[in-house]
């Protein structure tokens, strides 16, 4: 059926069956079978996909900053480890996710990420007292901090120091 479906009208198909419209367009994509694919609604797929990815990266660098600025800004030395952690995670994921176009277009947007960052943050911190005014209004970090690995900020309270000489 969803061939028949395919050949009489492929928008239909792409309502009713949306697996069964992507076998067929990868089917006919594998085998150059140019004319029989829906091209108005794969162009659509395919610009959907572009802006997931643009949004995904997005979103895991908004975590990191908000796990870096509640590392950096709590008055509380127990959460610390698991900011630590998410912010290690979501890292990981950029990683993954980044290409140098998706890399010049979150550098780009950089400020833009930090203020909906600082937001989750500062609703966090809100928690314990901290007041959002205390939180920096420009990105202090530098897309090279918040992508690597082992970095993170120093806690104005001096919590991280606490950590070090225990852990000595």
């Amino acid at each position: 059926m969803a061939e028949a479906l395919n050949h009489s009208d492929p928008g239909l198909l792409y309502e009713q069956d949306f697996a069964a419209w992507l076998d067929l367009q990868v089917a006919a994509l594998r085998e150059r079978r140019f004319t029989d694919l829906d091209l108005d609604n794969l162009i659509e797929e395919v610009e959907s996909i572009r802006h997931a990815e643009a949004r995904s990266v997005e979103h895991h660098a908004r975590v990191v900053v908000a796990q870096l600025l509640q590392l950096a800004h709590s008055t509380l030395s127990d959460p610390r480890g698991s900011w630590k952690s998410t912010a290690s995670s979501h890292r990981d994921e950029l990683e993954t996710r980044l290409t140098p176009t998706l890399r010049q277009e979150l550098e780009d947007r950089l400020e833009k990420v930090y203020g909906s960052g600082r937001e989750i943050a500062a609703t966090v911190l809100e928690t314990e007292g901290t007041s959002r005014d205390w939180l920096p209004r420009k990105c202090p970090y530098t897309l090279a901090e918040i992508l690597q690995e082992d970095w993170f900020p120093t806690n104005v309270y001096g919590f991280d120091r606490l950590e070090t000489l225990r852990c000595s």
